[in-house]
């Protein structure tokens, strides 16, 4: 009978420490780094080396990677007849009631860094650009706007799975 409790306490703690602390995602464009991480449970992440994209995984401190393959063309002709298909179905409208979901899953979002160095390749827009960039900037969001046709993303942000699964339960079941 105590081995069961003890069994079922950890797996209580494991989902609790689950569904409390952040999954941190990350994306650095400079680096070709992009993963998703919860530390002592998951990591997956997809890098690119000289020898192409490779995706590493870690679960519970146990550490595999792959190699991507490289994509295939795609097929005109599949996707004409694929295009056609669409054409004819019904298609579902989109119920407005999403968009509050959406926006709410959005919120759940919190930035911890972001560095974002843009160039549209129009000399006047880019000028224009500067000074709204200015304003926009803080200590953990950084925007700037260069004339080198040179674009960077570094993205940092956390979610915590339970305000997932809470905005989701609340509008699923209030929302139908």
């Amino acid at each position: 009978m105590s081995i069961g409790l003890i069994i079922l306490s950890i797996i209580l703690i494991f989902l609790l420490y689950v569904l409390l602390f952040p999954v941190t995602i990350k994306a650095d464009t400079e680096k070709n780094i992009y993963f998703v991480r919860l530390p002592g449970v998951f990591g997956f992440r997809i890098i690119k080396n000289i020898t192409g994209w490779r995706m590493r995984f870690s679960v519970f401190f146990i550490r595999f990677s792959m190699k991507i393959p490289p994509a295939k063309k795609p097929d005109r002709k599949k996707d004409e007849k694929r295009l056609k298909k669409i054409g004819k179905q019904s298609r579902k409208r989109f119920k407005t009631g999403y968009l509050s979901y959406v926006l709410k899953l959005v919120k759940a979002f919190r930035i911890r860094k972001l560095y974002l160095n843009i160039d549209t390749g129009d000399y006047p827009l880019n000028a224009r650009l500067i000074p709204v960039t200015f304003f926009l900037s803080n200590n953990h969001i950084n925007l700037s706007v260069n004339f080198n046709d040179y674009n960077s993303l570094y993205l940092i942000f956390h979610l915590q799975l339970i305000k997932v699964l809470y905005i989701s339960i609340r509008h699923f079941m209030f929302n139908l």
